[in-house]
Order: C-alpha cells, then sequence, then structure tokens
C-alpha cells in the first residue's frame, strides 16, 4: 500500500466525520429553497402531469441504475410497467412477473418506505434487484470469511503520481457495515439530514461492502437518506441523473475524499452542488409539465387526428437543452414519421398552422420548417 497517504477506515478516528457546519450553511439555505420552490410548482399542476413526472423519474433512476449489462426486453413494456405502478392500475404480484419490477420495487420502496430501518438483508435484496434477476447475490457475511484479500480502488493522489486505495479487509467489513447501518438506524441529533445523505454516501463507498455494485448502492443510499429529510420533492428529481451527467467531476470528488482525512467539508460541499443541480433539473422538468398543460388547455377545443396528435406531443416534450433541429418540424420529416404522401404532410401542417398549433419559421419552400406556437 502507498505510503503517502491512510485509507479512511485506518485514521485513529474512523469514522467520526467532520466538517466546518459555517462553510456549508449557504448552500443548505440554497438548497432548502429549491426544495420550496420545487413543491410550490406542483400546486399548479395537473394531477396526470405530476404523476408523469414522478414516471420521468423513477425512468431516470432506474435506467442510470441498471447498468449496461443488463438491456430491458423492451422499453414500451418498461414505461408501461412504471406507469401502471405508480398509478396504483398494477398490484405488486403482477409488477414482479416482469423483469423490470425488482428495480421498480427498489426505487418505490426507497420513496415510499423511507420510514422503515436498514437491515443488511433489505441492503442484500436492492444489490440483487440493481443487476441480473437471476443474480441472487447477497451482503457477504465477512465475519465467517477468512479471505483477508482486499480490492483496490485507484484514484489520483496528485497530478504525477496514482494510489490505490484499499476497502476494508473481509475479516473485519461485516463488524464495519453492522456500524454503519446502527449509525444510519439512528440518526444523530442535531445532524442536518442533506448532510446526513452525503455522509452515508462516502462511508457505505469507504466500506466497498460489494466486488461489484458498492457505488450504485451507495445512490440508493443517499436517496433513502433524502426521502428520509424531505419525502416529496425527492419523487420529482434524479441524484442519480447529475453523477452520470458528470461523472469524471463525481470521481475526482470521491476519489479526493477517500484519500484525504476525516474532515470531509470540501465533499460535502461537493455532493451538496450535485444535489443542487439535481432539484434545479427537477424544477426545470415541473416547467416543461407546465408549458405542456398551458399547451393543451389552449387547444382543448381543437380537433386533432392521431398523427397530428403525436406530432404536437413529441415537439413538446423536446427539452431546452436537446439539439435545435429536434424541435422543428417540415413536410419530409413529416413523411417519414407518418409514413404519409407528400400531399397529405402539406395539409397536415397547414392544418395545424391554421389552427395556431404551429408556427412557421422564418423561410419558405420546400425548406419551411414549423415549431410548436406557444
Amino acid at each position: 500500500m502507498d505510503n503517502h497517504f491512510k485509507n479512511l477506515w485506518e485514521l485513529e478516528n474512523w469514522p467520526k466525520f467532520s466538517w466546518h457546519i459555517e462553510e456549508l450553511k449557504p448552500k443548505l439555505d440554497n438548497i432548502r429553497l429549491l426544495q420550496g420552490r420545487l413543491l410550490g410548482k406542483l400546486d399548479d399542476l395537473p394531477t396526470s402531469f405530476e404523476h408523469q413526472a414522478q414516471v420521468d423519474i423513477l425512468v431516470e433512476n432506474v435506467m442510470r441504475n441498471r447498468g449496461a449489462e443488463n438491456q430491458m426486453h423492451t422499453l414500451e413494456s418498461f414505461l408501461l410497467s412504471v406507469s401502471n405502478l405508480t398509478a396504483d392500475k398494477q398490484s405488486q404480484t403482477d409488477i414482479d412477473q416482469e423483469p423490470i419490477g425488482s428495480l421498480l420495487d427498489l426505487w418505490i420502496n426507497i420513496t415510499q418506505n423511507y420510514h422503515q430501518p436498514l437491515s443488511q438483508n433489505q441492503l442484500g435484496i436492492w444489490h440483487s434487484s440493481l443487476f441480473s434477476r437471476h443474480n441472487n447475490s447477497q451482503l457477504k457475511q465477512y465475519c465467517t470469511t477468512n479471505n483477508e484479500q482486499t480490492s483496490q480502488h485507484s484514484v489520483k493522489g496528485s497530478a504525477t503520481e496514482n494510489v490505490n486505495y484499499e476497502p476494508p479487509p473481509e475479516f473485519t467489513k461485516n463488524l464495519e457495515v453492522i456500524g454503519f447501518l446502527h449509525w444510519f438506524n439512528h440518526k444523530p441529533e442535531g445532524l442536518d439530514g442533506l448532510l446526513r445523505a452525503g455522509i452515508a454516501h462516502l462511508w457505505f463507498i469507504a466500506l466497498k461492502p460489494y466486488e461489484n455494485g458498492s457505488s450504485r448502492m451507495a445512490r440508493v443510499l443517499t436517496d433513502l437518506a433524502l426521502a428520509q429529510t424531505e419525502s416529496e420533492s425527492i419523487k420529482y428529481y434524479s441524484f442519480s441523473s447529475v453523477i452520470s451527467a458528470n461523472r469524471n467531476f463525481y470521481n475526482k470528488c470521491i476519489s479526493k475524499a477517500l484519500t484525504a482525512d476525516l474532515s470531509i467539508t470540501e465533499w460535502l460541499t461537493d455532493f451538496l452542488t450535485m444535489l443542487e443541480e439535481a432539484i434545479l433539473q427537477g424544477i426545470s422538468r415541473i416547467n416543461h409539465f407546465m408549458r405542456k398543460t398551458r399547451y393543451w388547455q389552449k387547444h382543448s377545443q381543437t380537433l386533432l387526428n392521431a398523427r397530428q396528435l403525436k406530432l404536437i406531443n413529441d415537439l413538446l416534450d423536446v427539452k431546452e437543452n436537446d439539439d435545435e433541429d429536434a424541435a422543428n418540424i417540415n413536410a419530409s420529416k413529416y413523411m417519414n414519421i407518418t409514413r404519409v404522401s407528400k400531399a397529405t404532410a402539406t395539409r397536415e401542417l397547414t392544418d395545424l398552422l391554421q389552427k395556431h398549433c404551429l408556427k412557421k419559421l422564418p423561410g419558405g419552400g420546400r425548406s419551411t420548417k414549423y415549431v410548436i406556437a406557444r
């Protein structure tokens, strides 16, 4: 092992983390403000769109945590499963028959049964859910094994050298996990719930209870801790999505925290920064649904055929940061999407223009493009 640093669990006061609350307070206050903004926007959102927003987050969490080795059978079946389960249209028995059922159960458990104590058995069940349905891996019983081999995290110690972080040896890891669960189930008095989520994330990764999947399980525990802090807003944002989109930043933050010391102000600052981004994305998602709601309220009496309805919904679902070309339509694209003739495409686009569903962009002729008329 490299002599320039000690692994976190080897430090004298492990696991007594410390931080400077005065440095973290501005971010904590801003996150509480953002959570309030998000929940406030839900008051103006129809129930059907509120349900769709929850479906979107379930999709985000499941897809970000499932792993490339486990492809879903069909996206349509997956989305139907999510929608039915969140709308209470499908029993738990029914959903369990589908390959994706265990994952849906995991994320719904986190946001609905967050008050239940966390156990080693529950960790094992959740870990199994993140991988193949047929992989019945459970939390290893480290106290009964004589294998003292440790696996290493390769992390960057500086710009010029690489160091390896080693989790606790096998024969002590079970006791370490028990200690973590006791801390998690007995919330320290006065500890801010958001900081508790950040500590839990780092602590679990430092233990690395699983040969594979410890990082994904850390995300699960983070969402559970966040749900225990504020059980409503977490249904509308995805921390895992931010990690996936900023993987290099996240890996750098984790690597530095694992090879530093028990003063974790910097890690908690980074964690809260990512949490801020997740909630801002949630607010953006709600704003998107509100725009969609206002549009269909405006056109509640407008008669459209099935092709036109699908086109409008597809255009409304284009996100602000998506490719600009995805937000417009012309006759050629409409022909390719709907498989209709050029005459029919032109007629139906003209109809949408006349009904003020679409508006024409500058230009004309064969290159005429249309966008949603807000």
